[in-house]
């Protein structure tokens, strides 16, 4: 019977997991903080304690990007699907205006629903 494309996939990817062009990487990857400092023993216990003891979350800060309404801090996510040609024009129009293509789509679809 033959193999489907998804299991032959599966099977490529653990057979590569850990290589790098086909070859073995000498040492595991390192995991790094936010900031790109190795994530040692040592942190890693320190990191641990901090979790155990608790957050004040009053003084936590908002991740994410800022509210594009201006004042009541929601701006609703939208999210399409384009073809390739597409995306590549509409990339091209934004960077030769200076903006992204999601400025770009928003303005596009402000004058459509106008």
């Amino acid at each position: 019977m033959p193999e489907s494309t998804s299991s032959r996939s599966k099977r490529s990817r653990r057979v590569t997991r850990g290589t790098r062009a086909g070859r073995r990487t000498s040492s595991p990857p390192v995991a790094v903080a936010k900031l790109g400092a190795p994530i040692t023993e040592e942190l890693a216990e320190q990191l641990a304690r901090e979790a155990e003891a608790g957050y004040d979350l009053s003084r936590g800060r908002r991740i994410g990007r800022k509210s594009l309404d201006g004042g009541n801090g929601r701006s609703p996510r939208l999210n399409i699907r384009t073809p390739v040609d597409l995306y590549e024009k509409a990339l091209a129009k934004a960077t030769s205006e200076g903006k992204t293509v999601s400025q770009l789509a928003r303005e596009a679809l402000e004058r459509y629903v106008k």
